[in-house]
C-alpha cells in the first residue's frame, strides 16, 4: 500500500465548497433521519455559505487538510471550542483526524478546550485526550460535552 501524504494549511475562501462536501459526506454518521426538519436545520451549519462565513470570520480559526491538492478534512476552532473536525469518509482510519488535532493542540497551551462531540466521534475524541463532562444530549445531532485539559495529551 502506498503512503498517503497530507498537508495542513489555513483554509481560504475557495475551500468552503470542498469543506461542505467533506462535512455533508459524514452526515449519515451524525443523524438517524437525514430528511427530518431538525437534521435539515443542522445541515445548514455545514453548508458552503456557512463554511465561507467561518473562514472569513476573525472569530474562527480554520485549517484544511489536503491530499493531492484535494481537501479531505478540516478543523475549525472558535476560541477554545473545537467547533468542527471532519475527515472525508474515504480517509477515515488513516490518522488524519489525529494529524489535524496535533496541528492545533500545541498552540492551545494549558487552556481547556471544549467540544460537543457527536456520539459516533466520542471514542475518537477520548483518544485525543478529551473526557466527558456531561451526559449525552438527545438533540439533532445527539452529542456529549467533552473537555481537553491543555498539556494532558
Amino acid at each position: 500500500m502506498s503512503s498517503i501524504e497530507f498537508f495542513i494549511r489555513p483554509a481560504i475562501s475557495t475551500d468552503a465548497s470542498a469543506m461542505a462536501v467533506v462535512a455533508l459526506r459524514s452526515a449519515h454518521f451524525l443523524v438517524d433521519e437525514v430528511d427530518s426538519p431538525e437534521s435539515k436545520r443542522f445541515f445548514t451549519l455545514l453548508s458552503e455559505a456557512a463554511m465561507a462565513e467561518r473562514i472569513a470570520s476573525n472569530d474562527y480559526f480554520v485549517v484544511v487538510a489536503t491530499c493531492q491538492r484535494m481537501a479531505v478534512g478540516f478543523l475549525t476552532m472558535r476560541q477554545f471550542h473545537l467547533y468542527h473536525l471532519f475527515v472525508h469518509p474515504e480517509f477515515h482510519g488513516r490518522g488524519l483526524g489525529r494529524l489535524l488535532w496535533g496541528h492545533i493542540a500545541p498552540s492551545l497551551g494549558s487552556n481547556r478546550v471544549a467540544v460537543n462531540s457527536s456520539l459516533c466521534a466520542e471514542m475518537f475524541n477520548r483518544r485525543l485526550g478529551f473526557s466527558p463532562v456531561g451526559e449525552p444530549r438527545s438533540i439533532v445531532p445527539p452529542f456529549v460535552s467533552m473537555a481537553w485539559e491543555g498539556g494532558s495529551d
